[in-house]
């Protein structure tokens, strides 16, 4: 007779993430029925196969190793068809904003049409395993906190192996030219790139890459570029241990006087008035 094992975390999780486990098929389970999910369902094979059957006839095998991710919203039913025994670990993860985080580009909760399934390397994921084994055996003192932080990494992880294989992982509804002016912007902010600099690595003119800007953010490719060093320099002035010297050098700027100008015209006080605040 088939039957399941469940080893769940334990600790209260924090959004984004909920329900993170380690499941044990044993023996040949009976089909069930399709369900669906409202958050993403991040699955990896340590045992074993994983079958899983999507609604439109389609199958996924997760295998021992593989990492398997599946949006909201696919309807789906496993089985697991060894003898013996099936483990993996699941977590479900409802997604970030891309406005606030980098893998808003990737687990964008408005993203509910696709599936990943690669591998990772091996030293890599096993750490992880273990880790997460330990913290559901005995979570101690501020177990949720770290289980948080390592499933907030290892989404990174996954997020950054997916970009290497599946085309579109990191497009989302984003226009390609959009995406690599962003990562330009990314890189380069604390060196002003023009936006001459920007069309020409995006392949577009600059009134088209402006518009694309306007039409996604409300803002120039510049005002984005800004808005970016603002905040890194608000980020440093109230929580570094730098100066107001080292962090206008640091964000590429000619003078105090300047960062300094361009500091208040953004955020309306001055970068000393910070750091007071911070002491």
């Amino acid at each position: 007779m088939p039957h399941i094992e469940k080893d769940i975390f334990p600790g209260l999780m924090t959004p984004p993430f909920h329900y993170a486990c380690f499941t044990r098929f044993f023996g040949r389970n009976a089909d069930c029925g399709f369900t669906v999910h409202n958050a993403f369902q991040i699955i990896i094979g340590i045992e074993k196969e994983l079958h899983f059957e999507l609604k439109d006839g389609s199958n996924i095998v997760s295998t021992p190793g593989s990492i398997f991710v599946l949006s909201p919203g696919i309807r789906h039913r496993w089985k697991s068809v060894s003898e013996g025994k099936c483990e993996n670990f699941m977590f479900f993860c409802n997604g970030f904003e891309a406005h606030t985080s980098e893998l808003g580009e990737f687990l964008n909760p408005k993203r509910n049409d696709f599936m990943w399934l690669f591998d990772m390397e091996s030293e890599e994921r096993d750490n992880y395993i273990r880790q997460f084994r330990e913290l559901i055996r005995e979570p101690g003192s501020c177990g949720a906190a770290i289980m948080h932080g390592l499933l907030y990494a290892f989404c990174g992880l996954i997020c950054r192996n997916a970009a290497k294989i599946y085309p579109d992982a990191k497009r989302g509804d984003k226009h390609p030219a959009l995406i690599r002016a962003l990562e330009i912007i990314s890189r380069e902010y604390r060196k002003t790139p023009s936006l001459e600099h920007i069309a020409r690595g995006c392949g577009l003119s600059s009134s088209r890459i402006s518009e694309l800007f306007r039409q996604s953010f409300g803002m120039s490719p510049m005002q984005y570029a800004n808005d970016i060093k603002i905040r890194k320099a608000e980020q440093l002035l109230a929580h570094s241990d730098m100066n107001v010297s080292q962090i206008a050098e640091y964000l590429g700027f000619s003078s105090i006087h300047y960062f300094s100008r361009f500091y208040k015209k953004h955020t309306g006080t001055s970068p000393s008035d910070t750091i007071r605040i911070r002491r």
